[in-house]
């Protein structure tokens, strides 16, 4: 009998699209699924693609991987990081990726998950490669009217950089 293997789902939007919410609403309805926060590392890996993981060392992969400092939201340990990228030596991104869902799971507490939902706006630049390493990966791409974006973004308070502190994200200089 063969162990049941994770079903990707990445999610891709902009920013302040309701992505966050999305997520959190599939995550609520739906059993065995596992969402993790957005991290730049999985864009990072099918931007080098499948062959290119394949033939990499441990060492490699684990500095693609803390190059993102987002990785450290998972909670894993650097023993768990090295065994996870050691398990999945040379069997490219998808095995890479299923051993991180089910550590990821086991750290939070939950079984194997069935699907792992993937959430960042830059993958929708990978998607080609993306279904070239899994034909069967499921996409959901949010749509939101430009305008409540930029409403969003100019209207919400900036908290998570210290440069930004209690600053409105929009601050319709040029950037904003």
């Amino acid at each position: 009998m063969t162990e049941a293997r994770t079903r990707f789902t990445y999610l891709l939007y902009v920013s302040r699209s309701g992505s966050t919410m999305l997520a959190n609403h599939i995550a609520s309805r739906l059993e065995g699924v596992l969402v993790f926060p957005e991290l730049d590392f999985v864009g990072r890996l099918f931007a080098y693609g499948d062959d290119y993981v394949r033939r990499q060392s441990a060492s490699t992969i684990e500095k693609i991987i803390h190059a993102d400092t987002k990785s450290a939201s998972l909670g894993l340990t650097e023993q768990c990081w090295k065994e996870l990228v050691v398990s999945s030596l040379g069997q490219g991104i998808n095995a890479l990726l299923e051993a991180l869902s089910k550590q990821y799971a086991a750290v939070r507490g939950q079984p194997p998950p069935s699907m792992a939902l993937f959430q960042r706006g830059t993958l929708i630049s990978v998607v080609p490669e993306i279904i070239a390493c899994d034909p069967s990966a499921f996409f959901i791409h949010i749509y939101r009217d430009p305008r409540a974006s930029i409403n969003s973004v100019v209207k919400v308070r900036q908290t998570e950089f210290r440069d930004y502190d209690n600053q409105l994200m929009g601050r319709m200089d040029a950037l904003g």
